[in-house]
């Protein structure tokens, strides 16, 4: 089921962190940030040396899909970073690759989210054109689109945002992506040469296609003053305190 519910208690769930990535970006690659009107940005990445060229007319190769965060259970005022990642298993180039999420954008519309940035994170040699559009106006969207995905190579974006709360509700939501596929019939969209939906998988949970769950928990806890940070705060205030007690000393001789 897609979309935000509010739950009566906050559920114990396995918090399942993702390991920093590294961004992997095709050289001579440029990069453009615009605005987009009524809220969001779009991103723009094109490589310099590889030039346009048409779908291919071979069969779509299998695209690996999946839509996972940095943690499943965020405190309310921390971030939390969606990572989407679109990997080619095949041995032929996925062309026209589309991804597409509108649970993301309607969960920061109702006010439980807010955006905050985008990033490519893996752009593979051999593309040509990749854009990451995010509208966070009503009726909105992340919208990716990528040319050409080379076999054995994976397209990525991450898109930031915060928890706004309240503490207890959930958003539950889930990508989809369509490729260009040669010579297949698609009755459900205009274009014939567009292959059926890909539905997102969280890579963290054993089950197959499932969506992405995130979980608000309690406020952001203030940071710990440590041991010794407090004996120096100690010790600088008793040092404060001597020194005025001799300032009254001497101003009372004087007097």
């Amino acid at each position: 089921m897609r979309g935000i519910t509010s739950l009566a208690a906050a559920a114990l769930l396995v918090t399942a962190a993702i390991s920093p990535v590294a961004a992997q970006i095709a050289p001579n690659t440029v990069i453009t940030r615009t605005d987009v009107p009524g809220g969001g940005e779009s991103l723009t990445a094109m490589e310099t040396d590889v030039p346009a060229t048409d779908p291919q007319d071979s069969p779509a190769p299998p695209i690996q899909f999946t839509k996972s965060v940095s943690q499943h259970q965020v405190a309310v005022g921390g971030k939390v970073t969606y990572l989407f990642s679109a990997t080619n298993t095949g041995s032929t180039t996925a062309d026209v690759v589309q991804i597409i999420d509108t649970d993301v954008v309607a969960a920061i519309v109702a006010g439980y989210l807010t955006f905050v940035s985008q990033d490519f994170v893996s752009l593979p040699e051999g593309y040509s054109f990749a854009i990451i559009e995010t509208n966070t106006g009503i009726g909105g969207k992340i919208e990716s689109e990528v040319d050409h995905i080379p076999a054995g190579t994976t397209y990525s974006f991450e898109v930031v945002v915060q928890v706004n709360g309240p503490p207890g509700a959930s958003v539950t939501n889930q990508a989809t992506l369509t490729v260009n596929c040669p010579g297949v019939v698609n009755p459900a969209v205009e274009d014939d040469d567009t292959c059926p939906e890909i539905s997102s998988d969280d890579p963290d949970t054993p089950a197959v296609g499932d969506p992405t769950v995130i979980t608000f928990i309690g406020l952001v806890p203030a940071p710990a003053i440590g041991a010794a940070a407090f004996g120096m705060l100690f010790a600088t205030l008793l040092v404060f305190g001597s020194w005025r007690v001799r300032i009254k000393r001497v101003i009372a001789m004087r007097d």
